[in-house]
């Protein structure tokens, strides 16, 4: 397995847990020049630049306490200059009481290194969220005219020819 598939995992638990669990604390993932973006449905995207306007935003938009399901979803994650990614995650996101939706969160992961040795954070974040469309289920009665099909009462039973034998004699003169 590939460096970016085994920290693109690891950083998708890390960050949906807590997102779920402690939403104050997810400015751990991003550094003071992170731009993230939320947009919802098809408003205008909230845009941030500054790491201390998370917490506020992510109660806003009422991402504490969401549930994250990407069991029909999708991830995807590509190598970035410098040793960053970048990672396209695709689900659907149940946030605090409301229903369910589609979306889609795009990050740009760049790779630090400090006193501990190499670590990420978040550059740019892009989340979309959708709502699911409305799925109605329409009875449909379908009349169907019974027409009847004569069968006869008899098959006829098949006629086998069976070959005749010609037998070639000497004319007699």
């Amino acid at each position: 397995m590939q460096t970016t598939d085994i920290v693109s995992k690891f950083f998708i638990s890390e960050y949906y847990t807590t997102l779920h669990n402690d939403c104050k604390g997810m400015s751990r993932f991003y550094d003071k020049d992170s731009i993230i973006s939320f947009t919802v449905d098809q408003q205008h995207p909230k845009v941030l630049t500054t790491i201390e306007q998370i917490p506020a935003v992510f109660e806003q938009c009422n991402l504490q306490n969401s549930s994250v399901n990407l069991d029909n979803g999708h991830v995807s994650v590509l190598p970035a200059e410098n040793g960053g990614m970048i990672i396209l995650v695709s689900g659907q996101i149940s946030l605090g009481d409301e229903k369910e939706r589609n979306f889609s969160q795009v990050f740009m992961l760049d790779k630090k290194t400090g006193s501990v040795g190499d670590f990420y954070v978040i550059k740019y974040d892009m989340l979309h969220l959708m709502e699911l469309p409305e799925v109605t289920q329409e009875i449909v009665e379908e009349i169907v005219e019974e027409v009847p099909v004569e069968v006869p009462l008899e098959v006829p039973a098949k006629v086998v020819e069976t070959p005749v034998k010609a037998e070639i004699g000497r004319a007699h003169v």
